[in-house]
């Protein structure tokens, strides 16, 4: 009797040692089942939550990290531009980088291209002085004046930044209809404290 107790015992401890090592075999591979799923929605709550999306050059030299309020989207660059977003209610930047001149001071630059540049637009109007300022110890220079695109007819604000960075010149366009500037002045701010160039 002894002997049929001690073989239940042994048959008893097996079991519970096999039905352990199952249930720890299960419960591995639901964690491993359910973990990454788990871990994405983190990263997507984590997305959501951020406020800002980031943008880059596609040598990743300019970074933008905008409002996602904006609703832009990255644009493969165009004509002399390095740098292009867009968004449905016509609200465009575009960046552009030019060789430092040698030789040259950077505000007598500026304004021989302001002055080139509105003579490409058959109405302008509001144009500003140059106004230098200070960008995070980059010397910056900015002007602006509203025109009208000829082929919609609506009025646009745009307000042309430079920068000058090492050898090169950052040229930043924001432009946007004239009708939303109020809406719209503040993006100027967000690009400004936001662009990084390395």
């Amino acid at each position: 009797m002894h002997e049929i107790f001690s073989f239940r015992k042994e048959l008893n401890i097996k079991k519970i040692i096999i039905i352990s090592i199952i249930s720890v075999i299960v419960l591995g591979l639901l964690i491993w089942i359910l973990l990454p799923p788990a871990k994405e929605t983190i990263e997507k709550i984590e997305e959501k939550d951020n406020p800002n999306a980031v943008f880059y050059s596609q040598d990743k030299t300019i970074t933008l990290e905008l409002p996602k309020t904006y609703n832009f989207t990255q644009y493969i660059p165009t004509n002399n531009y390095i740098f292009e977003l867009r968004n449905t209610d016509n609200l465009n930047i575009f960046i552009s980088e030019v060789s430092k001149i040698q030789n040259k001071e950077l505000a007598d630059v500026i304004s021989a291209d302001q002055s080139s540049y509105i003579s490409q637009f058959n109405k302008y109007s509001n144009l500003s002085n140059v106004s230098e300022f200070d960008l995070g110890g980059l010397k910056a220079y900015s002007y602006s004046f509203h025109y009208l695109d000829s082929k919609t007819k609506i009025a646009y604000y745009l307000q042309t930044i430079w920068l000058q960075k090492n050898d090169n010149y950052y040229i930043l366009d924001i432009e946007f209809p004239l009708d939303s500037l109020s809406e719209n002045s503040k993006i100027i701010n967000d690009v400004l404290n936001s662009i990084i160039i390395n």
